[in-house]
């Protein structure tokens, strides 16, 4: 079931309650094109607009016995997604179809992760994709055809986590079972311009 609320300045009010037709755990959400995406244990996609009316369910490819879709986002147009397996980051067309697969290969061999997980969360903006690679403690930028572009962030970040884009802003959380406590609940905050503006002066 997923919970929808309003959200103001200061304040957030419930509206409502969606039943999504799961037979387990619902995993992950986004919102895009006036529509809901959500992702259950299954490895299904949920369709669904904001009134709980379900409008498809996507099959994504990604085995079970391999574990959950651990994060994803969907592109501004909605009629792509991008799903970080244990494996790889597939990207699937909104009938289910895949379109491309980034694995262990395609990233710098002193990057790999010898656990075999490759991209730990994905966001997309403007066209590109924004990747945390946990081992590495980096963030990337690829292409929306699945090539790796370049590294945006190569310091200052210990194993990030979750990252997300509001504004001009990447939110990144950093998490590590070895790491102290205060550096656990550290969130860092970087202008995508600058980043880009970085970028351009490493590589003249």
């Amino acid at each position: 079931m997923l919970a929808i609320f309003q959200a103001t300045d200061h304040k957030i009010s419930f509206l409502r309650n969606i039943l999504v037709p799961c037979k387990f755990y619902l995993r992950q959400v986004a919102f895009k094109q006036e529509k809901l995406f959500v992702v259950c244990d299954e490895n299904d996609i949920h369709v669904m607009n904001t009134s709980g009316v379900a409008l498809s369910k996507i099959s994504s490819g990604v085995p079970t016995e391999y574990g959950f879709i651990r994060n994803f986002d969907v592109s501004d147009d909605a009629t792509r997604l991008y799903l970080c397996e244990r494996s790889g980051l597939r990207c699937i067309s909104d009938t289910g179809e895949c379109q491309w697969w980034f694995s262990q290969t395609d990233l710098p061999e002193w990057d790999r992760n010898k656990q075999g997980l490759v991209i730990e969360d994905i966001r997309f903006f403007n066209g590109f994709l924004f990747g945390s690679l946990w081992k590495a403690s980096k963030l990337i930028m690829m292409s929306n055809d699945g090539h790796l572009l370049c590294y945006i962030v190569t310091t200052g970040i210990d194993h990030p986590r979750a990252i997300a884009v509001r504004g001009d802003r990447l939110v990144v959380t950093q998490f590590s079972p070895s790491m102290r406590p205060v550096k656990n609940r550290t969130v860092h905050v970087f202008r995508i311009g600058d980043l880009f503006s970085s970028v351009g002066e490493k590589q003249q």
